[in-house]
């Protein structure tokens, strides 16, 4: 559930009577405090955000004063926030669950049935604003890359805590930011939007969830099953998910928290975009 929580923490911090609210309740804590004892007063401290050093903060959910690391992120930095998390679970979760040393990861062309196979959602990387994969996995190089051998890597260690996704991302964009006001026109990033849609109840978000924003119309079973790997890596893949839940369940709850927290999260931004949020959706 963390990336609805961040997402919904950004919105309460751009929300000035939600932002007045969280202000009044630290100022009663910290009031408790010293009502305790804790008579000692903090200094007073007014930190610029953008001129912290983002692998320095010790919590993503207040860099000082209330405001989030992930403040000032756009639609494609949440996208890419997602894609950073999918694509380490997704890599970490085939390496543990197959239990090959010789075959720990897998080629780049497979990326597409694998993402299907664990998240039950379509990859489409032209959503991104791009139309090679290796032009979209270098907006995560941090993360992941593909090999000389053409093979999918992960950049990161399996336990790597998820607050380390939020600051590769925030990394990102600055370093996007940057090079804009340098003029360079390529580090604009332009994701295509889901349409919005009506408001929704909580009764029938379970099926907006599988309406992933990565599906296509023109999306079907027979497209997809004409990129599927060879049949030595679909030997291997039926029993994923349970060998998974069997070897490694905690980190099977993350692959499918994240899957679920993505439905809710990209709904939800497209929705806030246009002014047709649920409150709904925004809690999950």
């Amino acid at each position: 559930k963390l990336l609805t929580t961040w997402k919904r923490k950004q919105q309460e911090f751009k929300d000035p009577a939600a932002r007045k609210k969280a202000a009044a309740a630290k100022k009663a804590a910290d009031e408790k405090d010293g009502a305790e004892g804790n008579d000692e007063e903090k200094p007073k401290m007014h930190i610029n955000a953008e001129d912290l050093d983002v692998f320095s903060v010790e919590d993503v959910m207040d860099v000082g004063g209330g405001e989030p690391l992930f403040a000032k992120y756009s639609y494609e930095d949440w996208c890419l926030l997602s894609l950073r998390v999918e694509l380490h679970l997704l890599i970490h979760a085939f390496r543990h669950d197959l239990g090959d040393p010789e075959r720990a990861t897998f080629h780049e062309s497979h990326l597409a049935f694998y993402y299907n196979k664990y998240y039950k959602m379509p990859f489409k990387v032209k959503n991104f604003g791009v139309d090679k994969l290796e032009d979209l996995i270098d907006m995560a190089k941090d993360t992941a890359e593909i090999s000389g051998k053409g093979c999918l890597e992960a950049q990161l260690s399996d336990d790597t805590p998820m607050d380390n996704f939020v600051k590769l991302t925030e990394d990102h964009r600055r370093d996007r930011l940057r090079r804009l006001d340098a003029g360079d026109e390529t580090a604009q990033l332009k994701f295509a939007r889901p349409a919005p849609s009506a408001p929704v109840s909580q009764k029938s978000l379970g099926t907006q969830q599988h309406s992933s924003w990565r599906t296509g119309q023109n999306s079907s079973a027979a497209a997809r099953d004409n990129k599927r790997p060879p049949s030595q890596d679909e030997d291997h893949t039926e029993g994923h998910m349970a060998g998974l839940g069997h070897q490694h369940p905690g980190l099977l709850m993350e692959v499918m928290e994240a899957t679920r927290a993505r439905a809710v999260t990209m709904v939800a931004v497209a929705e806030v975009s246009t002014g047709t949020v649920d409150t709904a959706v925004l809690v999950g």
